[in-house]
């Protein structure tokens, strides 16, 4: 969207958030941090308040696809990049399904925290040693070809004759 577009979006949530809201564009997206005293469940509430956004905001832009993601909360200031990172990987889950108007969190992402975060190299390497790693490392020592096997059955939709043919 263009700057002028994207600044009423910015405006709409400092109105509703006041002093406790910081917001910033970039790269076509509008960042929006709420500052919030929290009691209870930290990502209901925080899922409700963007579900409550995401409704104003569809009547305010009706025009408009809105992705939201939105990253856990953290005590200390120190942890807010990460809770970005957080909240940009829930949002490109969002981008990704599809699913415009509707808030992901981040701890509803499963397997794809690891995946969609790229500051998470060492997660990364330590769920490939765990899975696919031992599965490698066997083929190695034991001459045989699992892994191939296993890749060519996921890419041929779980179906036995199309490995076959395939391999």
């Amino acid at each position: 969207h263009d700057a002028a577009h994207l600044e009423a979006v910015r405006q709409y949530c400092v109105q509703k958030w006041k002093r406790n809201c910081y917001t910033s564009v970039r790269n076509s997206s509008l960042i929006v941090i709420v500052e919030l005293k929290m009691l209870g469940d930290e990502k209901a509430y925080l899922t409700g308040l963007a579900q409550e956004l995401l409704g104003e905001l569809g009547t305010a832009f009706p025009e408009d696809r809105v992705y939201l993601g939105i990253g856990r909360c953290y005590e200390n200031i120190l942890n807010l990049k990460r809770s970005f990172y957080e909240a940009r990987a829930a949002m490109i889950m969002s981008i990704l399904e599809e699913s415009g108007n509707t808030a992901i969190h981040y701890d509803d992402l499963g397997i794809y925290k690891i995946l969609l975060l790229q500051k998470n190299k060492k997660e990364l390497l330590q769920f490939y040693l765990e899975t696919s790693g031992r599965v490698d490392a066997y083929d190695q020592e034991n001459h045989t070809e699992y892994l191939d096997t296993s890749k060519a059955y996921t890419a041929c939709g779980f179906s036995i004759d199309q490995t076959a043919q395939r391999l």
